[in-house]
Order: C-alpha cells, then structure tokens, then sequence
C-alpha cells in the first residue's frame, strides 16, 4: 500500500512494466478512483493496494485530504481469524494444595541418614533428590493440565517475578496501610509496569 509514482490510469511503458511485475508475482491491485490530484494536468491513479488473496478483503477506498495532501487517503480491511493456538498439555505440581504437617511428618521419618553414609559426592546428591522427589510425588503428585490460551510471549521469566514481588508488596499494604508500604508498593507496581512495556516491544 503506498505511491508507486506510476499513473495506472495511462497506457505507458512504466505502467506496463509494472503491470508485468505485478502480474509475474501474482499480487492485484483493488480498483480505485484516480488517487492524486493534480493543479494544471489530469488527476492520476499513483497510490495502489495491493493483495495475494483479494477474497480476504473485507472493505477498501480512498478518502480525499484537502489541506493535507493531494493524495487520497487509502484504506483496507481484512477479514482473518487468527488460527486458534492448539492446546497444550503440560505436567505440573499443585504446591497450593499441600499439606505442609503431612509433608513434614513423611520427611522426619525418612531415613537421612543414607546420604551421610554414601561414599561420593554424586550418592549423596541422587540419594537426596531421590527423597525429595519421593516427598513431593507423594503431596504433590505431578498431574496433566491442558493449556487451552498460551501465556503472552511478553511475560517473561523476569515479569513473572516482578509481578510475585508487586503483589507480595500490595499483601503487605493491606494488612498495615501505612505510608511507607504504600510506596514500596508503588515503586514495584512501577517496576512491573516498566518490565512488561520493554518486553512487549
């Protein structure tokens, strides 16, 4: 969309040539009225659309600019779905829901005393992640949550904590408003806001 300095109207080699063009990479230009306004010379057709799927043109034209320009103002709109994301399955772990004294109960009544006793370095830490895990699959088993609306690409793993610590400072606000927490909250709610603009951009 723009002005291609080439007047459609007249039968010329440049409009021939870009006919050519047009034609040989399969783009079509919408019909409009004569699009440039000249002074002392027949008005021209300069500003062209041009499209690869026409049936996706919803709506199209030109708007005259007088004072502003003696070019039309051309507009378009299309008329697309963006493809639905597929959703996606992923395997998480429900922290929220566990019961921290059970949790606790189990982990006293391992046997710790197996990571001490191994001979190397890496035992030690497959034998404590071994119990870790066992801890955790037993109050916070992993389960299967379908995505159906990805997350937007620009909250990155940096907004997301930006965003923990902005709401931990507004908890904190609520249980004392005070002067001070309320700026504390201001300052991370800002920070957030900062974060999340440049990783948009």
């Amino acid at each position: 969309m723009g002005d291609f300095n080439t007047d459609l109207m007249k039968q010329s080699s440049r409009s021939h040539k870009l006919s050519a063009i047009l034609e040989s990479t399969g783009l079509l230009s919408l019909d409009l009225n004569p699009t440039h306004h000249n002074l002392d010379s027949c008005d021209s057709w300069l500003d062209l659309m041009l499209v690869n799927s026409p049936a996706y043109v919803a709506n199209h034209g030109q708007v005259v600019a007088p004072g502003l320009s003696r070019h039309d103002l051309i507009y378009l709109s299309y008329k697309i779905k963006p493809p639905k994301p597929r959703p996606a399955v992923v395997r998480l772990r429900n922290f929220a829901r566990l019961n921290r004294e059970e949790l606790l109960d189990e982990a006293r009544s391992l046997d710790w005393l197996d990571i001490v006793e191994a001979s190397t370095v890496d035992e030690k830490v497959e034998r404590l992640n071994r119990h870790i895990m066992g801890l955790f699959d037993s109050h916070a088993p992993l389960r299967e949550v379908r995505i159906k609306r990805p997350p937007a690409p620009w909250i990155s793993p940096g907004v997301r904590m930006a965003m923990r610590r902005r709401d931990r400072a507004f908890r904190k606000y609520r249980r004392d408003r005070c002067e001070e927490n309320w700026l504390l909250y201001k300052q991370a709610r800002n920070r957030c806001n900062q974060m999340g603009v440049h990783s948009a951009e």
